[in-house]
């Protein structure tokens, strides 16, 4: 809520951009919050902060939007002057550390009840197979459109070179509606190590393969109201309805 207006996730997030960065990469300054980045899970999630106190009081208020999470610290302390906002800082950093894994697994958790599993068509050669990993997002690790290995698009570089092809939600959809968006990385080796780095560049590409104007990699899953797990998913661009099967193979 923002000046008694509730606001969308996607009103939040851009009011929580950050403003400016520090002269650490990990480190950004927001209106008004002090804004780090941290490494959870082999993904980057932004952490928003803002401190604050006087004397012997400090406190310091955290949200960690990705997980949906939040808590406060609020300290006296007569332990030397000027330390007393070192002190909030480091217990949040023994919440964090301890929290963020847990809910990094439960997140993985529900996605993958959520939905990991075998989609297909009932009239056609149709298919797509999502698992979890321990990497972010969904991992898309067979796809098949009307007979049409379509990985083998998306699977393999020139080269040989094994790609990773997964899909990232994309908040596009409202109400029983999720939407994701597909990017393929190569894994594990980086492309190169210098300060140009290319390994997350799919990024920059995400819709440039499109088929009647809708992006190859966007996919929207139908979620039943009552249970909170998918029950079907559309390859948007190829206009086709896949029903949940079953569970997912081994990748």
């Amino acid at each position: 809520m923002l000046n008694g207006t509730v606001l969308s996730k996607a009103q939040t997030r851009r009011w929580m951009h950050s403003a400016t960065f520090a002269s650490d990469v990990n480190v950004g300054v927001g209106a008004p919050w002090e804004i780090f980045r941290a490494q959870v899970g082999g993904q980057t999630v932004d952490i928003y902060t803002k401190s604050g106190g006087l004397g012997a009081y400090a406190t310091l208020f955290v949200l960690v939007p990705d997980y949906e999470f939040g808590f406060s610290i609020l300290t006296a302390s007569t332990i030397g002057e000027g330390t007393t906002v070192a002190l909030v800082y480091f217990i949040a950093e023994m919440i964090g550390s301890t929290v963020l894994p847990v809910l990094e697994k439960v997140a993985k958790d529900q996605a993958k009840a959520t939905f990991a599993g075998h989609y297909a068509a009932s009239n056609l050669n149709s298919s797509l197979t999502i698992t979890v990993d321990d990497q972010p997002g969904l991992r898309v690790i067979d796809w098949v459109s009307n007979g049409t290995d379509f990985l083998e698009k998306f699977g393999h570089t020139s080269d040989g070179t094994y790609v990773d092809f997964r899909i990232q939600p994309n908040q596009l959809y409202t109400g029983n509606k999720v939407g994701f968006n597909g990017v393929s990385q190569i894994l594990p080796a980086q492309i190169y190590s210098g300060p140009l780095r290319l390994n997350c560049l799919s990024w920059t590409n995400v819709d440039r393969a499109n088929y009647g104007n809708v992006g190859i990699g966007e996919f929207a899953f139908e979620i039943d109201p009552a249970t909170g797990n998918a029950t079907s998913v559309q390859p948007k661009a190829l206009r086709i309805n896949l029903e949940r099967k079953g569970e997912a193979k081994d990748a």
